[in-house]
C-alpha cells in the first residue's frame, strides 16, 4: 500500500468528492499531531481547515482547499494570501489542491509567503505518514455514499410514478363512473319522457271518450223533445 504510484495516488484522489476531500486533508495534519478543526462550509474567508500545533512554540495554520481539480491560479493565491495580515492568530496560509499551480501562482506564493501543496507533495505525505490506506478507506466510504444517495433518488422516483400512476388510474375510474352515472341519468329521463307521454297519451284518449259521450246525450234528449212537440201538434 505504501508504494502507491503518483499516477494511481492522483487517480484514487480524483475519486473523493469535495467534502470527502477536505476530511481527507484534515485526517492527514491529524495524524501528523495537529489539532484541527473542520470550518462552517460558509466561513466567509474560504478557510476551510484550522490546524493549531500544541508544542514548545505553538503556532495556528489556516488551510483552504480547493474544490475544483484544475489549475489553481495567482489569483487564487493573492486572494488567500491576505488573510494572515487580516488575522494576527493565524500564522501561516496554506492551499490545498489535488491538481497543481500554475507557475505564476507559485512566484506569488513565494512572495507572499503562502505554502503550496499539490498532488504531488499529498502524495508525498500520504507516503511519509502511512496514510494509503486511510485513502482507499475515503474512496470506499464515499462511493457508498455515492450509491447510497442514488439508490435513495431511484426509490423517491420510483414512489413518484408509482403515485402518479395511482392517481391518473383513480382518475380514469372517477371518469368512468361519471360517463356511466350520467348514462343512467340519460336513461332515467329517456325513460321517464317516454311514461309522460304514455300517461299523456291515455288522458287524450279519456277525454275525447267522454266528450263523445256527452254528445250522443245531448242528440238524444234533442231527438225526444222534438218528438214530444210534434206530438202536442197531433
Amino acid at each position: 500500500m505504501s508504494s502507491l504510484s503518483r499516477s494511481e495516488f492522483q487517480r484514487q484522489i480524483q475519486r473523493l468528492d469535495p467534502i470527502s476531500f477536505e476530511q481527507f486533508i484534515a485526517d492527514i495534519w491529524a495524524h501528523r499531531g495537529w489539532n484541527v478543526r473542520v470550518t462552517s462550509a460558509s466561513h466567509d474567508r474560504g478557510i476551510d481547515i484550522i490546524a493549531e500545533w500544541n508544542g514548545v512554540i505553538s503556532r495556528t495554520e489556516a488551510i483552504h482547499v480547493t474544490r475544483y481539480q484544475s489549475e489553481v491560479s495567482s489569483h487564487e493565491v493573492q486572494r488567500y494570501g491576505r488573510i494572515p495580515n487580516q488575522d494576527p492568530a493565524i500564522e501561516t496560509m496554506i492551499i490545498v489542491t489535488r491538481s497543481s499551480f500554475s507557475q505564476p501562482a507559485q512566484e506569488l506564493a513565494a512572495d507572499l509567503n503562502v505554502k503550496t501543496v499539490d498532488c504531488h507533495d499529498l502524495h508525498t505525505l500520504v507516503r511519509e505518514s502511512e496514510l494509503v490506506p486511510l485513502l482507499f478507506e475515503y474512496v470506499e466510504s464515499n462511493e457508498t455514499e455515492t450509491q447510497s444517495r442514488l439508490s435513495r433518488v431511484d426509490m423517491e422516483r420510483s414512489k413518484l410514478h408509482t403515485a402518479t400512476g395511482v392517481d391518473a388510474s383513480a382518475s380514469s375510474s372517477t371518469s368512468r363512473s361519471i360517463v356511466s352515472s350520467s348514462s343512467r341519468s340519460r336513461s332515467t329521463t329517456a325513460h321517464s319522457s317516454i311514461a309522460d307521454d304514455r300517461n299523456t297519451t291515455l288522458t287524450h284518449s279519456e277525454s275525447s271518450g267522454s266528450f263523445k259521450i256527452g254528445l250522443y246525450a245531448l242528440i238524444a234528449i234533442s231527438i225526444l223533445l222534438s218528438v214530444g212537440f210534434l206530438l202536442t201538434l197531433l
